[in-house]
């Protein structure tokens, strides 16, 4: 009796594996890219300060790290192993800055929305001394600037930040429609006063928590993604 292969199903199940694979890899990619600055291989995490914060996603992106270096079922052979995991290490890092870009950017259409060319404003071409004027909020600032710095170095990097622009743009719209009129800017201020006090005293407990666990204070400063000034004040409150 002959055997009917389907192969368009096989050929289904192959590019589902991996697109599964490829979504755990930049999961685990942006939390180990936010604790590093860059994604180490599995042997550099184990040997880190940071190898006790191996949660799910972290195990699942090495699990699909080994499973594209193994390739069992010959899937990575014409892109190329190594292409592969450079490219998903790339888009691991472009995944963590879009956050920071589209909150960041999405405030700025808010604050610009009574301008006529409000939605053609390129965020990313804006000079730094207007997005200090605008962006009260310095932590959302500088994740904007990191973001803009990082991918406008990438060889299409005005054309991703377009597309994060027009999501900017629709969350602003409808931020803008909902709220009627803009909020009085002494009540804008007022809020992110408060939402970056509370911020701080996070950051306080966090700090003084790994202090009695025995982190140092560079140690400590890096888990937090701040200065070791930071550290100093925060241990001092």
């Amino acid at each position: 009796m002959t055997q009917y292969v389907d192969m368009d199903g096989v050929t289904n199940v192959a590019v589902g594996i991996v697109r599964q694979a490829k979504r755990d890899f930049i999961k685990g990619g942006k939390i180990l890219y936010r604790l590093f600055g860059y994604i180490p291989t599995e042997e550099e995490f184990m040997k880190s300060i940071h190898r006790g914060s191996r949660t799910e996603p972290i195990r699942w992106m090495f699990d699909a790290w080994r499973f594209v270096i193994k390739d069992p079922y010959e899937l990575f052979e014409s892109a190329g192993k190594k292409a592969t995991i450079d490219q998903w290490k790339l888009e691991s890092i472009i995944a963590y800055y879009y956050d920071g870009y589209v909150k960041g950017a999405e405030e700025l259409y808010c604050i610009m929305f009574d301008s006529l060319d409000v939605k053609n404003i390129k965020p990313y071409a804006l000079t730094d001394y207007v997005l200090d004027s605008h962006i009260l909020n310095s932590e959302l600032k500088n994740a904007f600037m990191k973001a803009r710095n990082y991918i406008l170095n990438l060889p299409n990097g005005e054309k991703i930040l377009d597309e994060w622009n027009a999501t900017a743009y629709e969350r602003a719209r409808k931020r803008y429609r909902k709220g009627g009129e803009k909020k009085d800017r002494t009540e804008t201020i007022r809020e992110l006063a408060k939402e970056r006090n509370s911020k701080k005293q996070k950051r306080i407990k966090e700090a003084k928590h790994l202090w009695d666990l025995g982190l140092t204070r560079e140690e400590i400063a890096e888990k937090l993604g701040v200065s070791r000034q930071c550290v100093n004040s925060y241990l001092r409150s």
